[in-house]
């Protein structure tokens, strides 16, 4: 039977989204929420869930065993009226419930909110993008936060927040026609505040069956793209830098370190240096690539597979020798079955330190109001620290307090933590009050954690860690281990998750690891500050015999970007005390290429619209290049606009290709059949290269964003980390950059600098 509308409590949801039998269609218990999805009725059987439902008025109540009627409590319902989620799998039934009641749990709570989340300036409206890969990241969930706002007084008897989800569709943003209607909304209310609605739950008991399986990427068969100068070469090694070779040649029996900034030629080193090795070795040996994200393991792969095809340097074997993977697929796989997706604060680790660092930094805000209070009990020292430090430095502290001090060395353990002080602390704690204070805010942070049941890269990381620490991979270590890694883009790792690498190999006794480093393109942590990288791979005996290697030679980009890139780092260097300039001693090596003056080009957007404008400014880009269209990308800073971008390309019938996934290069490989220009949002084109970059909405207000309904913990987040988006994408040109915004916002802070020092053009249209 479909019910008209599934309404439920506060109390529910947070029972629904704490179950782990619920968060995946591998559990057979998950099938409550596809008919949750499907606007079914359902029965609850299993006693580790406490919630029942009531049916009544058309509809389906879902409340927890310990619900009571109320005279004000907060609910949210889901209206199936205008909601379907029909021709999705269950899977992603699964996932848009779970992450759409998530976003219920942060409204009430006030918690903030990830990347994927968002209210729109001056609307009532909540917007989720469920889908954060290429399968369905256009999907997004409308709901209404406010439904009663402008509504008669007598709407006011449901006292609490009342949320309800309304749409769900492929659509870009929400349009002020998309209003949701009250009638079944109002139902829900009604039942949900009359006392008969609450009954006692019956008896339950359910065995669920717990299954996880993880796939490796098949690439399959497609057309070998030459995307960099290097690949497709029959001598690959002929244009590299003596630095670049250097590294590659050097004894793989010991730790490598590669370290520059964007269009150095790290990731293709690496992959040199894996099929080189591969190829010198034995028959059977064994060789792993770790990188932060699927996307960026499909580049790698197509990188290895191109570099192999094109060349006889390499042994025809040595391709099967190596594999790739995530630092997330090589846990999840140790850790089996004992955790799902849903429960991770974000599948990519980049993601997912974001998010870990404002849920800190809101913690930090409150200490700060209220600082005076413990000046008594901590020591001078923290005291000042606290006082005197802005709260993103404080936050990233923390972060390395929380996740290798606490949970990485003291297990958690509270009394463990107070008794002890060594080095990997590294918040200034002189006594045990301080440490007692320290963590009082742990606590806090993990309440977070548990209150939206979501597990952290460290517990991930530690969790993996123990099971490597057992008797039976002792044994297996010899044969099931690995011979040579390779870490691409460590940076994007937390430091638990680099301690899992050293046992990885098949000796304990030697450190076979090269990684690439560019700390820069992450939001920066404290540990980036010092030189304990191998303290963290556990292979700090070795710091002799590391080989190091700064790239400064920049192959990708110009001069003239080069030059724009290090303007924007060096800004926010003087704005944070923790942001590393990579381009400070950077050099172009493009002297083949034309120099054109980057442009920030300021128009009226009310007179065209700004995707039209971003497509005509890329056919000029490319009749000025000569080049074909899929070497422009039309870079996207704001979620709601990258998807309005898509829908008007849709209906004026200008076909692009959009960028769904961190580096992934097939995209490229598609636009380029399909004569496509390419489309982006600024989080996923890392590690790619284009001739042309096109920035659309860099304008005052909106990057950074600034409007009242954002914290000044998340003013301060979001200043810093579009200082970090912007080095990125303007790093993805090696000839040409073109920035977008309107005239009547005007300049956008980030570009003050460059502008005044003649970096930038800046043009009014």
């Amino acid at each position: 039977m479909k019910c008209e509308f599934i309404c439920l409590t506060y109390q529910a949801v947070s029972a629904i989204i704490n179950s782990r039998t619920l968060q995946s269609a591998d559990f057979d218990n998950s099938s409550i929420i596809t008919n949750i999805a499907n606007g079914e009725l359902i029965k609850i059987d299993d006693s580790s869930v406490p919630v029942y439902s009531v049916n009544k008025n058309k509809g389906l109540f879902i409340l927890h065993d310990k619900d009571t009627y109320e005279s004000e409590r907060n609910s949210v319902t889901l209206d199936f009226r205008t909601l379907s989620f029909d021709g999705l799998d269950d899977q992603m039934k699964i996932t848009c419930i779970q992450k759409a009641l998530r976003f219920c749990i942060k409204f009430w709570d006030n918690h903030t909110y990830s990347s994927s989340e968002m209210i729109p300036l001056d609307s009532t409206k909540g917007i989720i993008f469920p889908f954060p890969s290429k399968n369905g990241s256009s999907y997004k969930i409308v709901v209404e936060l406010a439904p009663f706002k402008n509504k008669a007084n007598k709407e006011r008897k449901y006292k609490g927040k009342h949320i309800c989800i309304y749409k769900f569709d492929q659509t870009s943003g929400s349009k002020r026609k998309d209003e949701c209607e009250l009638v079944n909304l109002k139902k829900a209310l009604d039942g949900i505040f009359n006392v008969n609605t609450f009954k006692s739950s019956s008896d339950k008991g359910f065995n669920s069956k717990e299954v996880n399986d993880l796939g490796a990427v098949d690439l399959g068969e497609k057309e070998l793209l030459n995307t960099t100068y290097l690949l497709g070469r029959n001598n690959p090694f002929e244009l590299l830098s003596d630095k670049q070779l250097s590294f590659i040649n050097s004894d793989w029996h010991y730790p490598a370190r590669l370290h520059g900034p964007a269009g150095t030629g790290k990731t293709i080193c690496l992959v040199l240096k894996a099929l080189k090795v591969a190829s010198e070795g034995d028959p059977k040996m064994k060789v792993l690539f770790i990188v932060p994200s699927t996307s960026i393991r499909n580049t790698v792969e197509y990188f290895l597979k191109v570099t192999s095809q094109s060349t006889e340097m390499f042994d025809s074997s040595s391709l099967s020798k190596i594999k790739v993977r995530t630092i997330q697929q090589v846990c999840m796989e140790l850790l089996g079955n004992d955790i799902s997706e849903t429960e991770l604060i974000d599948e990519d680790s980049y993601e997912a330190k974001q998010t870990q660092l404002l849920y800190i930094m809101e913690l930090v805000e409150n200490i700060k109001l209220n600082l005076k209070k413990h000046k008594r009990m901590i020591s001078d020292e923290l005291y000042t620290l606290f006082d005197s430090e802005d709260s993103l430095a404080l936050s990233e502290l923390l972060i390395h307090e929380f996740g290798v001090a606490i949970k990485g060395r003291c297990n958690g353990n509270k009394e463990f933590y107070i008794k002890n002080k060594d080095k990997y602390f590294c918040v200034p704690t002189i006594k045990e009050n301080d440490r007692y204070f320290i963590f009082q805010i742990f606590e806090s942070y993990q309440l977070k954690l548990d209150n939206l049941s979501q597990f952290d890269p460290d517990d991930i990381a530690i969790s993996s860690m123990g099971r490597l620490e057992t008797p039976l991979w002792k044994r297996r270590r010899a044969t099931e281990a690995y011979d040579f890694i390779l870490v691409d883009e460590l940076h994007l790792l937390n430091f638990n998750e680099l301690g899992i690498v050293h046992y990885l190999t098949k000796q304990s006794n030697i450190a076979p690891i090269s990684f690439a480093v560019d700390a820069t393109q992450a939001v920066g942590d404290i540990a980036w500050k010092n030189d304990s990288v191998l303290d963290y791979l556990n292979i700090e005996d070795h710091m002799k015999s590391e080989k190091k290697t700064d790239l400064t030679a920049v192959f990708r980009c110009s001069a003239n970007i080069t030059r724009l890139a290090s303007i924007i780092t060096s800004s926010g260097t003087a704005l944070f005390t923790n942001f590393i300039d990579p381009l400070a001693h950077a050099s172009g090596v493009q002297y083949d290429i034309e120099e054109f003056q980057p442009e920030y080009i300021l128009y009226d957007e009310s007179t065209l619209s700004i995707h039209q404008k971003a497509i005509s400014i890329a056919n000029d880009a490319q009749d000025e290049l000569g080049c074909l269209k899929h070497k422009i990308v039309i870079i996207y800073f704001d979620r709601l606009l990258f998807e309005e971008a898509k829908e008007e390309f849709s209906q004026s019938n200008k076909t692009v290709s959009c960028l769904l996934e961190r580096g992934d290069i097939s995209v490229i490989e598609e636009a380029k059949n399909k004569n496509d220009f390419i489309i982006a949002m600024a989080d996923y084109v890392g590690g790619l290269e284009f001739d042309a970059v096109i920035l659309v909405g860099v304008d005052k207000g909106r990057l950074p964003r600034e409007d009242r309904s954002i914290s000044s913990t998340s003013r301060i987040f979001n200043n810093y980390t579009s200082h970090n988006k912007m080095y990125v994408a303007i790093t993805r040109a090696t000839k040409m950059v073109k920035i977008l915004g309107d005239s009547r916002r005007g300049i956008s802070p980030l570009l003050d600098s460059a502008a005044n020092d003649g970096a930038i053009t800046v043009v009014t249209r």
